[in-house]
């Protein structure tokens, strides 16, 4: 298989890698607002799949960075896409993470529900402007969408605030705190994917925090 061939059937393991870490996490929060277990198994299954499009990436990209010696755009292309791919499966787990917190019969507590769908809208705007940028690689854009990891940790910073605020018989489990994080690092990976994209683009690594 020629290069090119192989950095379009990356192109598209990708994107497809970032769509379906988008339904998990998407059904992953509707379990947990509704407490359906048999949506959260549902999540849990649907990781294998996200699992075996990193296993195909990192092999597609590893044939050809032994066999066809890329140079270039295409080197930095070839080993961003295993990067972004492997941020990709972390979100992932976290979609997993929320989705067994809800096969064990965990709730989200009526003080702070607002508040995390919220921080989970936020993620979620985040995300899909990531996957804009995937679809079309530009710096300057990869850039903006970055920074918007900040809108993210600040409103779990409130969260945290509003939760240590709370009266003594509104308290909420360090696990719910734990979850809540979750999103709060499906975001730094997330923008972990937009420093990829910057360094595919413009041959250089930015580490943005």
């Amino acid at each position: 298989m020629k290069l090119d061939d192989q950095i379009i059937q990356l192109n598209e393991l990708i994107l497809l890698m970032a769509y379906q870490v988008k339904m998990m996490m998407t059904t992953a929060v509707d379990a947990l607002i509704k407490s359906d277990q048999d949506k959260a198994l549902y999540v849990v299954e649907q990781d294998a799949i996200l699992n075996h499009y990193e296993v195909e990436v990192n092999e597609i990209s590893i044939q050809a960075l032994s066999l066809l010696q890329p140079v270039a755009k295409d080197l930095r292309f070839l080993i961003s896409a295993m990067k972004i791919a492997n941020e990709l499966e972390r979100i992932g787990d976290y979609a997993k993470n929320i989705a067994r917190f809800v096969i064990k019969k965990q709730i989200l507590p009526e003080p702070i529900e607002e508040d995390a769908l919220s921080l989970v809208t936020q993620f979620l705007s985040n995300f899909d402007e990531a996957i804009d940028v995937l679809k079309h690689p530009e710096a300057n854009l990869a850039y903006q969408v970055a920074l918007k990891d900040e809108l993210l940790d600040k409103r779990f910073n409130q969260l945290v605030d509003k939760i240590d605020a709370l009266p003594a018989g509104e308290r909420v489990s360090v696990a719910m705190i734990g979850i809540l994080r979750n999103v709060e690092r499906a975001g730094d990976h997330t923008k972990n994917v937009c420093e990829h994209i910057i360094y595919r683009t413009k041959s250089q690594f930015i580490d943005l925090g």
